[in-house]
């Protein structure tokens, strides 16, 4: 799968969005949980070695860095991750000059969130891949 394909999968305390090749099974630590802010851990990476069954909700990550701005909004607490990856909320929902809203989706791929990012002018880079 190349890189653009990759899908939007999380978001962690430091402005950082996750990616993963395998959205649809992917998981990680309490990501079933509410207060996703709080109780949920990274995504669950694959491990070269082990067997199907155990990366079966891993998937292959890459990490990108953005610098959100103070306007964005984030998902309600009470939500948890699998919430808000089925689309009940965006993960960022960021006001453009013109009092629209540009929101970003769980599922959305890199290629459409980079996309997204540039509209807005917020800053990004690829930390891991």
């Amino acid at each position: 799968m190349k890189i653009e394909d990759y899908k939007l999968c999380y978001i962690n305390r430091y402005a950082q969005l996750v990616f993963t090749d395998n959205f649809e099974n992917q998981t990680g630590d309490d990501w079933n949980d509410s207060y996703w802010d709080s109780n949920s851990g990274d995504p669950y990476e694959y491990l070269e070695g082990e067997t199907e069954e155990f990366n079966k909700k891993r998937g292959h990550l890459f990490t990108v860095a953005i610098r959100l701005p103070y306007i964005a909004d984030l998902p309600e607490q009470h939500m948890s991750v699998i919430e808000i990856n089925r689309g009940d909320s965006p993960w960022i929902h960021v006001p453009t000059a013109s009092k629209k809203y540009v929101s970003i989706y769980g599922g959305e791929t890199y290629k459409e969130v980079a996309q997204k990012l540039k509209k807005l002018n917020i800053p990004f880079v690829i930390l891991k891949d």
